[in-house]
């Protein structure tokens, strides 16, 4: 991602999956709640989605 620009979304992506999944973590085994962390979550899991989703097909046809 740091050589193209092109694979940002990509990287971005996966990040907030990242982030999604840390925070579903802290809720289930660190017992943190905060008001619309439920929120937070799925914000985050559905852009990350997204993002990765319509990366992948442009980040193919560069590779190829």
């Amino acid at each position: 991602a740091l050589q193209q620009a092109a694979f940002w979304p990509l990287a971005i992506g996966g990040m907030l999956f990242l982030f999604s999944d840390a925070m579903i973590a802290a809720r289930l085994f660190g017992g943190r709640q905060y008001r619309y962390l439920g929120d937070v979550i799925w914000v985050t899991y559905i852009i990350a989605q997204a993002l990765i989703v319509t990366a992948v097909p442009v980040a193919l046809q560069l590779l190829s």
